[in-house]
């Protein structure tokens, strides 16, 4: 890396510009003129304000600009990988003095990627801040050789192996870190934690085996069931077919009935156009004669009983003793019963112009007087028969 050119405002450096040339640059100037000023500026604004410095020595009260004017300022310089870069720091707030940084390409104003107000110098220097101000960083007073572990662990490296990223006092802290932290210490032991912490992943573990068998169980009972649908879907779908089967022919038969009926039906409109119907009044005149004749055949069925009934009471008369013969007038009255009885089929053979009411009436005035004369003569045959001895006249 090389320096081109400051500005700075600085201390006693008020608005000072320096421009360096190349290779080795020496500035002389009296006693209190701003040399060691000018070292520390470079410092800062390569790795920032100390951030541990405290009172009125440290670098932030130290370097204050003796104007009072706020403490700023700018470095041109050149680096490998970067090129040509100008660094700025100026105060943004009086607590925090050089704290705003940026960092961009010289002459374009685009800012460098990478560089950043903490580890600008240790970027563009390869080295901390503790390895600069203890090798490169010479102050008036002397080079300061106190302890770091980052410089110790960097001339050990040179003085061994070259490897810069070994450190014994590092590697001994760490190792003894290690050790307390794997201390048997049933509360903040290490070990114990991490017993703990194997116990609980173990647990952790034994329930995730679980859940996986209960996942194979779960999954093989899900492909059996898919089984069974797959199944159940395929009688379904048969059932389904035999039924559309079903419900083809039953519409078919169905189809085949109504064509059957409207044949009959065509037939049945072809008779009762070709034959000759009476009219509606001829119909319910003939209903009224059948209801007649169905009248008359009920008396008669009812006169057919008398007369049993009157011949079985003759031939009782007839086993009694009595005279098998009757008298004329019994005779008589014996002819007009049995025309009564024949009555109403003879009926049938009258004009139906005479009124059925004085058909009816006539037979029943003779089935009366029949009936009479008869239970007449059967009280009369009741008396009681002739004593023996007395002689008929």
């Amino acid at each position: 890396m090389r320096f081109r050119a400051l500005g700075a405002t600085f201390g006693t450096l008020e608005r000072r510009s320096i421009t360096f040339a190349p290779g080795l640059n020496i500035i002389e100037s009296p006693n209190e003129t701003g040399k060691s000023t000018l070292a520390a500026f470079l410092r800062v604004m390569l790795y920032g304000m100390p951030p541990r410095d405290r009172g009125a020595l440290a670098d932030k009260n130290r370097y204050q600009p003796w104007s009072g004017a706020p403490m700023q300022g700018t470095l041109e310089l050149s680096a490998e990988g970067f090129g040509d870069v100008t660094l700025r720091r100026d105060t943004a707030r009086a607590g925090n003095p050089m704290g705003r940084f940026s960092a961009v390409y010289t002459g374009t104003g685009d800012e460098v990627a990478g560089l950043t107000a903490a580890d600008c110098g240790e970027t563009l220097l390869g080295v901390p801040r503790e390895v600069y101000e203890r090798s490169a960083f010479i102050r008036q007073s002397g080079l300061a050789v106190d302890a770091n572990v980052e410089l110790e662990r960097r001339i050990a490296a040179l003085i061994t192996t070259g490897e810069e990223e070994a450190s014994y006092s590092e590697a001994a802290s760490a190792l003894k870190k290690q050790l307390n932290l794997r201390r048997s210490n049933a509360r903040s032991g290490r070990i114990p934690t991490l017993e703990r912490e194997i116990e609980a992943d173990e647990a952790m573990l034994a329930e995730l085996r679980s859940l996986q068998a209960e996942r194979a169980g779960a999954e093989e009972a899900l492909a059996e069931l898919r089984s069974r649908e797959t199944a159940l879907r395929g009688a379904l779908a048969a059932h389904d077919a035999a039924d559309r089967q079903e419900q083809l022919a039953a519409r078919e038969q169905a189809k085949r009935d109504a064509d059957d009926a409207a044949r009959e039906a065509r037939v049945f409109r072809r008779m009762l156009a070709d034959s000759h119907v009476p009219p509606r009044e001829v119909l319910e005149e003939n209903r009224s004669r059948l209801r007649t004749v169905q009248d008359l055949e009920r008396q008669q069925r009812e006169a057919e009983t008398k007369r049993q009934d009157a011949e079985l009471a003759l031939s009782r008369f007839d086993a009694g003793g009595h005279p098998s013969r009757l008298p004329p007038a019994a005779a008589v009255w014996l002819i007009l019963l049995l025309l009564c009885a024949a009555f109403p089929p003879a009926a049938l053979f009258i004009p139906l112009a005479v009124e059925p009411a004085i058909l009816y009436a006539s037979a029943v005035t003779v089935v009366l007087f029949a009936v009479l004369f008869t239970l007449e003569y059967m009280r009369a045959g009741k008396a009681p028969p002739p004593r023996a001895g007395t002689r008929r006249a």
